[in-house]
């Protein structure tokens, strides 16, 4: 999730399983502050090539245009306030772009996606009092600029408004998902929030709630996709934690050009008491194949959770075979947060797990049109006990050109770095400066 830990998403989960870092680290949220709701991140987090960005930083989407145009965005500390991070790739080095910060506070940027090298969109989230508003930033192709997104959850004490990922079919027809309701203390209650930009403003398109609308329902989207104008997904999961079921489920909502509507997916987990399901990432090689990844597992009494891939063929979502390098014992811990595909036989997912040594590493798995295999990568911040790394985004310009960021802290630490790692179609590398 973000720099803190998202109650009612998979990132309030991990709380306890695999943060093992001080919550005294800069950029975890202060007693009193409201956090925000939920979403697909837990995280914390500039790869070591980027040590001109001092303090903390994490970096939470990568999107390139083209091999020699890639965006990446999140968060980083500026003066003692928290503020947009959006780094760019011009084919040589990473250096940082300056953004706008709505808040000049507390901003953060979970996703970014473009059309052109000239269009593109990075959306988040800023603190204003004490409610959390969400943010949309459009690339012009000669500067980042800030669109008005309407706080649809209010502006009051508690209040959330949250954009955690967008795509666009056209300039003018560009998606953005996320959630809005009430966010801080239970009983919490959040509802799916998705936008429609018509090239002028954004707007709230009617959505179905599968959880309820009442005090304690949580629904909340954390990826949207689209394989035509008629023909889009948007994913996260819906349930209540704050009740003795305390149970989250997958959700998948399907744009068939006129209306979103709730369709069947699977629960590997299953649908019992203290069961855990999220989609938290979405990627579409051709009509006829998206995927779906994320978690299933079991918050209580012990949290053990397996990675969670599911498969649409055009018909229907069904349950991928996996690997989990953390194990699938109880207590094991495998988490993938996000997932891309240039082509239905070229895939690949990210995240992290737990290891034997006890530290979070990160995790890379790979389908090359027949299967799911792991994929060694670099652990910047080492892989002994309690060291962190984890994998947020990954992004293929083509089958030799990745990249995929996220975040690192050695242990004993205090200072977190984002991480940008590369694939040349044999090995994942930490990134150059």
């Amino acid at each position: 999730m973000r720099t803190v830990l998202k109650s009612g998403s998979f990132a309030a989960v991990l709380a306890g399983v695999v943060l093992t870092m001080s919550l005294s680290a800069p950029g975890v949220q202060a007693a009193g502050k409201p956090t925000p709701a939920t979403g697909p991140f837990p995280g914390r987090a500039l790869p070591a090539g980027t040590a001109a960005l001092s303090g903390f930083s994490i970096l939470y989407g990568v999107f390139c245009p083209s091999a020699k145009d890639c965006w990446a965005v999140g968060q980083r500390s500026r003066g003692g306030q928290l503020a947009n991070l959006v780094l760019h790739w011009n084919g040589k080095s990473w250096s940082e772009s300056s953004a706008p910060n709505p808040s000049q506070a507390d901003d953060e940027l979970f996703n970014v996606r473009c059309l052109s090298t000239k269009d593109c969109w990075a959306v988040g989230q800023y603190l204003k009092g004490n409610a959390w508003l969400a943010e949309a930033l459009h690339w012009t192709g000669r500067k980042w600029i800030s669109t008005k997104v309407p706080a649809y959850g209010g502006t009051g004490n508690n209040d959330v408004t949250e954009l955690f990922d967008s795509t666009c079919t056209a300039s003018d027809s560009c998606w953005a998902v996320g959630n809005f309701g009430i966010g801080e203390t239970p009983p919490k209650k959040l509802l799916n929030l998705i936008l429609h930009w018509n090239g002028k403003t954004w707007s709230k398109a009617r959505t179905p709630n599968p959880a309820g609308t009442k005090l304690s329902d949580q629904n909340w989207l954390d990826a949207v996709r689209c394989v035509a104008p008629s023909d889009c997904n948007a994913a996260g999961a819906y349930g209540s934690v704050y009740t003795a079921k305390n149970i989250d489920l997958n959700q998948v909502l399907h744009w068939n050009g006129k209306l979103w509507s709730w369709i069947h997916v699977p629960n590997p987990a299953g649908t019992g008491k203290n069961k855990d399901n999220e989609v938290d990432a979405l990627a579409c090689g051709a009509k006829t194949s998206c995927w779906g990844a994320g978690l299933a597992g079991t918050s209580r009494p012990t949290e053990t959770y397996a990675n969670q891939i599911l498969h649409w063929n055009g018909a229907k979502w069904t349950e991928a075979v996996v690997p989990n390098p953390g194990g699938t014992k109880m207590g094991d811990t495998n988490f993938l947060f996000g997932a891309t595909c240039d082509g239905s036989a070229n895939c690949w997912a990210v995240g992290q797990y737990r290891n034997s040594h006890n530290a979070t590493v990160n995790e890379a798995l790979h389908w090359n049109g027949r299967r799911w295999y792991y994929v060694s990568t670099p652990n910047p911040a080492g892989s002994d006990a309690l060291d962190n790394n984890q994998l947020y985004q990954v992004r293929c310009v083509s089958s030799t050109d990745c990249w995929a960021v996220g975040s690192q802290e050695p242990y004993p630490s205090e200072t977190n770095m984002a991480e940008i790692l590369h694939w040349n179609g044999k090995k994942w590398t930490v990134s150059p400066s």
